[in-house]
Formats: C-alpha cells, structure tokens, sequence
C-alpha cells in the first residue's frame, strides 16, 4: 500500500512539472543555451542551488521511505559491530512506566489497558501529592491486576517522575508512555517493539504516531485544529522514517511512546545528567522539558543504534488539538505545544551539533537534513526567495515567465503533499482544508523564528501544573 502511494505521488510530481514546460522550450537546439546560460546567470545558479539544499531532502527521503533497502549498506557501515549474542525479548520483558498529574478520565484509563493488554511485565504509574496518588492506586487496585503499581512524588516534574519510575525497573526493556495515547493492536504493539533489541547494538526504539481524526464535517475551527495536530504527526512519522533508512539518523523519539534498554536508562550516570540538564553553557535550566530529546540524544553519543518502528503493529494513537475547553482555549493549548516543541528542537539540535558533535560522526545525512536544516527551514521565506529567483532567473535566461513561475508553484504545492499523503489517502475529506493547512505553515515559519529568538524560555507553556 505504501509503495503504491509514493508511486502515485512521485509520478504526480514528475508529469506536473513535465506538462508545465512545453517541448518547444526544451528542443535539442535550445538545451544548450539553457545549460550555457546556468553557467553565467547569476540568479539561476543562486535558484538551483536553493531548490537543491530545500528539495534534496525531500526526494532522498521519498526514496528513503519507501525503498530503504537502497541505504542498508551506508547505514550498517556507520554502526560498529558487537560481539554481543543476539536474543529475542518479549512483552513480559518490558516495565511501562506512565508519569502523569491526572491519573484519571478516559484517555488515561486506555493508556493503562493497553499497555495492560499489550502484556507488558510491569506497569508503574508516576503521580503528584497524596491526593492523586490515592486515585491512582484505587485504580490500580480495581483492575485486579498485580502487575500495576502507583507511586508518587511531591512536584509536578515529568523527569523526575521518569526517574522515580525507573528506580522500581527490574525488566531489561522499559517503555515510556504518556497518559493520553492507546496502541491499537493490542497484544502485538509491545512484540513488535520490543524486536529491535534482539540486537544487542540496539538502545533505544521508537514508535510512530496517528492522531485521533475528529468528524471533518461540518467544516469548524475545532476539526481544522485537529487536523493540524494530525498532519504534524504524520511530517514527523515521515521524517524519521526517512533518516532512519538513510543511515540511521533520529533526532528524537516521541515521549508519547518509546522504548528503552534498561541498562542504559537506569544507569546513575544518566539519571544525574536527566535530573540536572542545562543548556547555552549552563546558564538555562534545569530543563524539565526536552526529556525525550536528551534521552534520545545519550544513546545516540554513547555508540547506540537507535530504531525507529514504522511497521502498523507498532502504530500508537493520541489526541491532539481536542481539549483544552473552548476553541480559544485549544488554540491557546495547542499554539503553546509548537512554540514548546519548536523551542526544544533549537536547544536541543543546536546541543547535538556543538557540543555533544557525535551526530558528524555517526548520523552524516542527518547532519544535512535534520540538524542543520531545522535552524535555516522557514518555509515563508525559502518558498517566497525560490518564487524570485525562479522570475528572475526566467527573465535572465529569455525563458518563459509564465511556465517557470507555474512550474515552480505546482511543484511547490505538490511538495507540501508528500509528507502527509498518507493522512489524506485515509481521509480524503480533509483535502477541503489544504488551503489553510498550507496557510497555517507559512504561519508556523514565524512561530519558529519566535522559538528560536527565545529558546532560553523553558517553560512547559501548555501544561502549567509543571514545574520548568
């Protein structure tokens, strides 16, 4: 089915540009005074060397994606090997370890069944106060179920719940989990994440995520913030699919649902430097925020493989852009997210490159497309820069205004497709929002300019109960 999709989505691609630029303009007669005049136009080679750095990510990770056996050989030589014996683990290997400051409603009581369900070993859920821990474990204790346990701390902290959790460990695999997210096949989610690890070279693996799609219709500024969250998810899912098949590249897995090597994770080394990370040399933190990052990040400096699961039974669902009360108020929620999550991701790749440096080593493609690319990637103003230098360039060249401009807009849209065509293969009805989805992340452009100005903010922004 995959296949079949990024088929039709790079042949869509190539016939709408081929059918933008007439043949008379590409004659045998012609071509070479196109090839000669890319050689002395100041603008085209300005244009092909921007659609170049904007565009060669993207095929890269088509290709990626969807034929990753075409990277196996680089991705396997930037791992080194290990003498380890290979085994395989199953779910009762695991301990499900979810922080939480509700440990309650619906969305919580589905966490803890499916984790329940998924046959994991252990299950420790992390809470605040006396107050909630009573609910917690009334919980608990109504589930009949010895394998679930609560505990609690007294502040409101999701790495220091992480690491109360984490001291109870005594399985070889740990799976975080927020309290908000459901695995939908049951029994196999936690076999199909816990098989990486028969490698022993393996640290860490993550899951991809689907957010839960609300009624499209009638068309509302609730169901489009709903789509929002829908779409970033699925960017993300293609992001880390990509890299991962070129050579291995993750610059983070989702605290929504990872899973982990004990070893690692309870190690006191690592639970001092979770506990305590600080950030632009010390001077901003504790960090409360960024857990997944830095988490993902140590595995990654210490020689670790890092997976990332794309096959469905390793598929989590969550909601995302459904609560916080009124539209104001999950507009306001969910506009606090990105700016978090936009924040995170400047502290955080901006750490991996100058001070941890080991992604130049180990993850070469993702120093390109992910690292570097996420401090330079504003999609306002590479698109608007690419629209100019395309007229100008058209100008120059004596080639048609009309066909360059039209090309370069129609592959522009065709692009911002690629990512999130599989959400809108599953919900073809969302396409009657792509106007203002693509209007939205013009917009988000300016949120991660705004992140970026002030990532020293470390705040959680949409959960207040939190501490920094």
């Amino acid at each position: 089915m995959l296949d079949t999709i990024g088929n039709i989505i790079i042949t869509f691609t190539i016939i709408t540009l081929l059918e933008t630029i007439p043949a008379r303009k590409l004659n045998a007669t012609q071509l070479p005074r196109f090839i000669a005049a890319a050689k002395l136009t100041k603008a085209l080679r300005a244009f092909l060397l921007l659609f170049t750095f904007r565009y060669l990510r993207l095929v890269v990770g088509i290709a990626a994606v969807y034929k990753p056996a075409l990277f196996s050989n680089l991705r396997e030589s930037l791992h080194r090997p290990c003498g380890k014996t290979y085994r395989k683990y199953a779910p009762v290997d695991v301990t499900v370890i979810i922080p939480t400051v509700t440990p309650f409603g619906p969305e919580f009581e589905a966490t803890v069944h499916s984790a329940l369900d998924a046959g994991c070993g252990k299950l420790i859920i992390v809470t605040v106060g006396e107050e909630k821990l009573a609910l917690a474990s009334s919980f608990c204790d109504s589930l009949d179920d010895k394998r679930a346990d609560a505990i609690a701390i007294m502040v409101a902290s999701k790495r220091a719940q992480l690491a109360a959790g984490l001291l109870h460990v005594k399985t070889e695999l740990v799976v975080f989990a927020d309290d908000h997210v459901f695995w939908p096949c049951g029994s196999s989610f936690l076999s199909s994440v816990a098989a990486p690890f028969s490698d022993p070279r393996v640290g860490a693996v993550g899951t991809h995520k689907r957010v839960r799609r609300s009624p499209a219709f009638p068309i509302s500024a609730d169901s489009f913030l709903n789509l929002l969250g829908c779409l970033y998810l699925e960017r993300h899912n293609f992001d880390l699919a990509a890299t991962s098949s070129v050579d291995g590249s993750v610059f983070v897995l989702s605290g929504r649902t990872s899973a982990w090597r004990s070893e690692i994770v309870t190690h006191g080394n690592f639970l001092r430097a979770f506990l305590n990370e600080r950030w632009f040399f010390g001077k901003v933190g504790p960090l409360n925020a960024d857990d997944d990052n830095l988490l993902t990040r140590w595995v990654v400096n210490r020689g670790w493989k890092v997976e990332f699961q794309t096959e469905p039974k390793a598929l989590v669902g969550t909601t995302l852009g459904v609560d916080g009360g009124s539209t104001l108020g999950r507009w306001t929620k969910f506009h606090a997210q990105i700016v978090r999550w936009a924040r995170t991701t400047a502290r955080s790749n901006s750490t991996a490159l100058l001070a941890d440096r080991e992604v130049w080593r180990s993850q070469p493609w993702g120093v390109y497309a992910i690292f570097l690319t996420s401090f330079v990637n504003f999609a306002l103003l590479t698109d608007a820069a690419l629209m100019f230098l395309a007229r100008r360039a058209a100008i120059e060249i004596g080639f048609s205004l009309q066909y360059a401009v039209g090309a370069m807009v129609l592959w522009v849209l065709a692009s911002k497709l690629v990512k999130t065509w599989s959400h809108f293969a599953r919900h073809p009805q969302d396409l009657v929002y792509l106007p203002a989805c693509i209007a939205f992340g013009y917009y988000h452009s300016l949120v991660k300019l705004y992140a970026m100005v002030t990532a020293g903010n470390v705040a959680w922004g949409s959960r207040p109960g939190l501490v920094k």
